[in-house]
């Protein structure tokens, strides 16, 4: 059985080319055994020889205390050019681009250096690209690590965290919402102050609308008729009073009256044609006159005094 020398891929019997990588076989390209390639490196104490394995400071068969542990370079510069970046969009075009490693030093490095940038004081989107970054780094420590008994102290670093994020995010939460309170309790006090003068109107029309869509319902139950009836002289109340109402310069009882008549006549055009339906009708009818009449008189400019 022989083996290409350039790939080790078994070779056919009597082939002149490597099936794999199409390299001529000759004497010299072809060998009994099949090609072997280390990678990575082993970590040995420099006293015993014993095989070290990651984060250990004391060698565990002779007692050595191992010094000069270096971290990655790529880890080592990133966490150089982070330092020296000059601005924020820098620092986050680093974060989000920067490979996440794939030996269990320096993935574990890297969340450390994530971790401790994962603070309350810094800027929003740092803050989202070192939480997303932390996040993928672990859940590719997981993969890779699946049998390791070192996951533990990375599961560990991330629960503890996680916890940190939910602190933070919750403060920062609390701290919008208090905000938007306060700006809407703020914009709500100009709105009162500004109107204060048609906030008799403002009731006066909303609670006329309402009282439309109560009895609405009701003329067509228990007392049908006689809700009917109320009904009726609601119109003709409102025919008379709410123009009055709304003669100020604000324009918000207008639109309340406006919107809410145009929602009545919605809602009896399609009664009109169920049971009871000539009494809808008859409502329907009285209810657009209503409307005709208030708008026109809402909206009427008043005369000039000669």
């Amino acid at each position: 059985m022989a083996f290409c020398i350039n790939c080790g891929q078994e070779l056919t019997e009597g082939a002149n080319f490597c099936a794999n990588c199409g390299k001529a076989v000759n004497n010299n390209s072809a060998t009994s055994q099949r090609k072997t390639v280390y990678d990575g490196e082993v970590h040995k104490c420099p006293s015993c020889g014993e095989v070290l394995n990651s984060f250990v400071p004391v060698c565990p068969s002779c007692g050595h205390e191992l010094r000069g542990a270096r971290t990655s370079n790529s880890v080592n510069e990133f966490a150089l050019k982070l330092e020296i970046a000059s601005t924020e969009r820098q620092s986050i075009t680093l974060i989000k681009n920067f490979p996440i490693p794939n030996t269990k030093e320096d993935i574990y490095e890297y969340m450390i250096i994530a971790a401790s940038n994962i603070t309350s004081t810094s800027n929003r989107e740092i803050f989202d690209a070192w939480k997303v970054r932390f996040e993928q780094s672990y859940q590719k420590a997981k993969l890779l690590l699946k049998n390791d008994s070192s996951l533990s102290e990375l599961q560990a670093l991330y629960e503890q965290t996680q916890k940190k994020i939910q602190k933070i995010e919750a403060s920062r939460n609390a701290k919008t919402i208090g905000t938007a309170i306060g700006k809407s309790g703020k914009a709500t006090g100009q709105f009162i102050s500004r109107n204060a003068y048609a906030l008799p109107s403002i009731v006066i029309c909303a609670a006329w609308i309402v009282s439309i869509f109560i009895l609405i319902p009701l003329s067509d139950g228990w007392h049908g008729d006689e809700y009917s009836m109320f009904l009726f002289f609601d119109f003709i109340a409102g025919a008379i009073l709410i123009p009055i109402a709304t003669r100020i310069r604000s324009s918000i009882p207008k639109l309340i009256v406006s919107l809410g008549l145009a929602a009545s006549i919605a809602v009896l055009i399609p009664l009109s044609d169920g049971w009871h339906g000539d009494d809808y009708q008859m409502l329907l009818f009285f209810d657009i006159i209503a409307t005709t009449i208030i708008i026109v008189r809402m909206f009427k400019k008043p005369k000039k005094a000669e």
